[in-house]
């Protein structure tokens, strides 16, 4: 009996630790366990085309819709689940090469987690800053309205996510940030934003981003 206690207690502290393991997922992973909640989706949805194939039946109809309604359920509620441990965590984000108008204030973090039934919206923010003083009334920044910030996703092997690829996050308003002087200070920041749709098109090669890249015109 005494062995087997130990044999039990070890069993119950094994499934403990993996069950309190924290949501990062792989290491370095900021989405947690969320990619794999998707691709079990994705999976179970492979599974109800090829059911659906098969029907024979409006009987057969109707538990396919049943099922899927219940997967997308299912989806929504593991997603609400796991979503407050990755809230917050960084994403790797970096200037384009040749890049110096702007400075990173604050990388891309998640900030929200929104699940839809067959795909997961992650709302990611981050700060830049001007890297130098913006004088408008210079007279190669005349007639200048704007400063547009814009960002690249890249994948593992270091290749744009389709998609993803020179898409607006944000810009510096020049005239309404502009000081009495008409210049537009140095450290003056703004907020950018990107959402990353987990689809069934994107969701793997956005799972494993190595970076996001930012650049601006």
């Amino acid at each position: 009996m005494k062995k087997l206690s130990i044999i039990v207690l070890c069993a119950m502290f094994a499934a403990f630790m993996v069950s309190c393991g924290g949501d990062k997922g792989a290491k370095g992973n900021p989405f947690g366990k969320i990619p794999s909640i998707v691709k079990n989706l994705m999976d179970e949805g492979e599974k109800l085309k090829k059911d659906a194939e098969n029907m024979k039946s409006l009987g057969d109809m109707a538990k396919l819709i049943s099922k899927g309604a219940k997967l997308a359920s299912q989806f929504k509620e593991d997603v609400e689940k796991a979503a407050p441990s990755v809230v917050g965590n960084e994403l790797p984000t970096e200037l384009a090469e040749g890049t110096t108008v702007i400075t990173i204030a604050a990388p891309m973090a998640i900030e929200k987690v929104t699940p839809f039934n067959d795909f997961v919206t992650f709302t990611t923010k981050g700060k830049v800053a001007l890297a130098e003083d913006f004088d408008l009334n210079a007279e190669a920044n005349q007639g200048k309205k704007f400063i547009n910030v814009k960002c690249t996703v890249l994948d593992k092997e270091g290749q744009p996510v389709e998609g993803y690829e020179n898409k607006a996050v944000g810009n510096f308003d020049l005239a309404k940030l502009a000081n009495e002087n008409n210049v537009v200070v140095k450290g003056t920041e703004i907020e950018i934003d990107k959402d990353l749709k987990f689809s069934d098109k994107s969701w793997e090669k956005l799972s494993e981003l190595s970076k996001i890249v930012l650049t601006c015109e």
